[in-house]
């Protein structure tokens, strides 16, 4: 489906930054809010409404965003109106070919609940004193000024992934993906689903096994080819590797507060040093574009057109690159 490269590392997403990240502009702290829970149906409509990622009013004009539509309301995509444009041999003596439609959701590159919520980057983006609202909690332990002004659902953070929904992978759809266990992968498949029925146009098969006569996973070649982008259900793996990617952000910025305001080396800080120990750190603004440049790198892993064998969101990913590495004919 698409060519497949070695694994990559944080330091192939992001770059570390060598001068001072704080804020020299403001004299007082601004008023600026984040949003940091994150609603898939959120994201989709700021991505179709072109609504990104700052919230901070006053840089948030400098930053372009355009619209990004979901496949399935692009008159231009095969998805369009789920189209059932997957199609499927019964295996009968008819020749009977089943077609179904596909649905995409909207993907947050950096996960809310899974990777940021965890993150101790949420230091340098929360507001001293704080409590951050986040899904199931709260964060309190931010050291600026004011709230660095991020926004997980803003259009910057989504890309439009195809996934099992409109077959009945989740509620809804046709119902006939065989079985709705994809979200748990320690619950075993059923058994009596494990072998096609040519009679019938249920999608049958193993999860996450790389077969021909898997219907799943002729499904989930078509749609990915057809998207184009990677197969989107339970993704801790990539939200684990983000994790990973949100630390070496902290790490640089805790050595550049280290050099800049602690050790007083920068000359800006140095002047505003007094106003500090009460207000909070000067917010590191710009860290908002950051986690942009990181969301926008990780989608040229998604989309389709080059695949690294340690960013997956979803464990038929994982096992198609598997399978090309072995030579399973299977996976072409």
């Amino acid at each position: 489906m698409a060519e497949i490269g070695e694994p990559v590392a944080p330091p192939d997403i992001d770059v570390d930054q060598d001068q001072c990240p704080f804020d020299h502009e403001e004299e007082e702290p601004p008023n600026v809010e984040n949003d940091l829970i994150g609603v898939g149906g959120t994201l989709a409509r700021r991505m179709k409404n072109a609504e990104g990622t700052h919230k901070y009013e006053k840089i948030k004009g400098d930053f372009k965003v355009t619209p990004i539509k979901n496949p399935n309301d692009d008159p231009k995509h095969p998805f369009y109106k789920k189209a059932k444009v997957v199609k499927i041999a019964a295996g009968d003596d008819e020749g009977t070919v089943y077609e179904y439609p596909v649905s995409c959701a909207a993907h947050h590159c950096i996960p809310a609940q899974e990777a940021l919520k965890s993150s101790l980057l949420l230091a340098f983006m929360v507001k001293k004193g704080d409590s951050e609202p986040l899904k199931g909690g709260s964060y309190s332990k931010g050291v600026v000024w004011s709230d660095v002004g991020y926004d997980v659902n803003g259009s910057q953070n989504g890309v439009f992934l195809p996934g099992s929904y409109a077959v009945g992978g989740g509620q809804g759809g046709m119902g006939v993906w065989a079985s709705t266990e994809d979200g748990d992968e320690d619950k075993p498949e059923n058994p009596a689903n494990s072998v096609p029925d040519a009679g019938s146009n249920k999608l049958t098969g193993k999860l996450y096994e790389i077969a021909a006569d898997n219907r799943k996973w002729q499904y989930v070649k078509q749609a990915v080819r057809l998207c184009p982008g990677q197969f989107h259900d339970r993704h801790l793996d990539y939200s684990l590797f983000v994790r990973d990617i949100l630390q070496k952000i902290f790490e640089n910025y805790r050595a550049l507060y280290m050099s800049s305001i602690f050790r007083t080396e920068c000359s800006k800080c140095k002047e505003r040093k007094s106003k500090l120990a009460n207000r909070g750190i000067p917010t590191p603004y710009g860290l908002v574009a950051r986690l942009n440049g990181v969301s926008e790198r990780l989608k040229g892993f998604l989309n389709g057109s080059t695949w690294r064998i340690n960013i997956y969101t979803s464990r038929w990913g994982k096992a198609y690159m598997e399978a090309v590495k072995k030579g399973n004919p299977a996976a072409h």
